[in-house]
């Protein structure tokens, strides 16, 4: 009899529980693994959960969850439009802009009295209470909620909002105002009211240097991340930003990490920042913070070079550093199946406690495990007995990966 995906999880976690690996994971893309379009992935919680716990599960991950685009929901709920591909998350329409000019402004108000029963946040709200009915995990993070600034370029386009900024300060102000007030503010309270306690953590992409110059981050986008904070202080939520990239476009890398360590608390590595890789090592261990390695885009195009990339991350991070944890790795859409495995097998043999020695990592071994049956035949077992208890509604539209 199959058990569970909620019983996996504890074998999936005992290595950690013991000690004997960080808890760091795994993840492959769950479309990609499933084949499912965009249109019912980013519009059903139940398929958007099940396929996603489904793919964990397979390759033996206790970090299943939901996965949406984040950035979208307030400026949807407000009324922005979207496009949507076949596959791949949806994106906001940007030669459409919600608003145009300072008479738009009234439309930056929730629709419903609370923020949480507007647009797609009841969608969002019932993934997170089906991921806990499946794993038995609670909440961590909301992360359905955009920085001030990316808000503003979701409402009046990127090319719009620099016009305001340039020609019209005050007005770019006003619009930054009423997006805290009348949006974020009411957001965090909603949050806070339902999950007590939680991170409330940001997505920021539009303001990363070199978008936005170091001017325009100091008057447009630090001040508003400073006042929601400030307005936000007495809620029972723990409000960051990622702030994950920009330090490259900066004359000092280390001055700037430093800097960010007020909004996101920890230093993070994306591989996509041209600064070496001590700086970020140095700075985390001279401010006594975590060190968030995230696995970057150029892993390798063969087996043993993937082994070597996190080989090289162990060795360049894992080891000089005081406090370091990691995500561990993700195969991204569109990967074979050699890369996932690969990817995955050396996630699990670079992540062992204790951290190797130098001499140690040189002798590491990787072994590449071979999947027993294919995805798609895991996943039709799952539904024949269904320990679960998923809908699997959209098992006849999956065309799942290598068939």
């Amino acid at each position: 009899m199959m058990r569970t995906y909620k019983e996996s999880i504890q074998e999936f976690l005992t290595p950690v529980i013991s000690g004997e690996r960080l808890p760091a994971f795994f993840n492959a893309d769950a479309q990609w693994m499933t084949g499912m379009p965009s249109e019912l992935l980013y519009n059903d919680a139940d398929i958007n959960v099940e396929i996603n716990l489904l793919t964990a599960e397979y390759f033996g991950s206790p970090g299943g969850a939901a996965t949406w685009d984040v950035y979208n929901f307030e400026a949807r709920a407000l009324g922005q439009s979207v496009r949507t591909s076949e596959y791949g998350m949806p994106d906001i329409d940007y030669t459409d802009p919600l608003c145009q000019s300072e008479e738009d402004l009234y439309k930056i108000s929730w629709p419903t009295d609370n923020p949480l029963d507007a647009g797609r946040y009841p969608l969002f709200l019932r993934s997170l209470d089906l991921v806990e009915k499946y794993t038995g995990n609670l909440p961590q993070m909301f992360g359905a909620g955009i920085s001030s600034f990316s808000l503003a370029v979701e409402l009046f386009s990127f090319a719009g909002f620099m016009k305001i900024i340039k020609k019209q300060p005050d007005l770019a102000h006003e619009i930054m105002r009423k997006i805290v007030f009348d949006i974020q503010v009411p957001l965090a309270q909603a949050v806070a009211a339902l999950y007590p306690g939680i991170l409330y953590k940001q997505p920021d992409a539009w303001e990363m240097l070199p978008n936005i110059s170091p001017k325009i981050e100091q008057e447009f986008v630090l001040p508003y991340y400073d006042l929601l904070r400030e307005s936000t202080k007495d809620l029972d939520i723990k409000v960051m930003w990622w702030r994950t990239y920009g330090e490259a476009a900066t004359p000092d890398p280390a001055a700037y990490l430093k800097a960010k360590l007020k909004y996101n608390g920890l230093v993070s590595y994306t591989g996509t920042e041209d600064v070496p890789r001590e700086t970020y090592v140095e700075v985390a261990n001279e401010c006594d913070v975590p060190l968030l390695v995230l696995a970057g885009p150029k892993m390798g195009s063969n087996q043993q070079e993937i082994i070597e990339f996190y080989r090289g991350l162990v060795r360049d991070f894992r080891i000089p550093t005081k406090i370091y944890t990691s995500y561990g790795g993700s195969a991204p859409y569109g990967s074979s199946m050699n890369t996932i495995l690969a990817t995955r097998a050396a996630v699990l043999a670079f992540n062992a406690n204790p951290c190797p020695t130098l001499e140690e990592l040189d002798k590491i071994q990787v072994k590449i495990e071979v999947m027993p049956q294919s995805f798609g035949d895991f996943v039709r077992a799952k539904a024949s007995e269904n320990p679960d208890g998923y809908t699997f509604k959209w098992l006849n539209q999956a065309r799942f990966f290598g068939e």
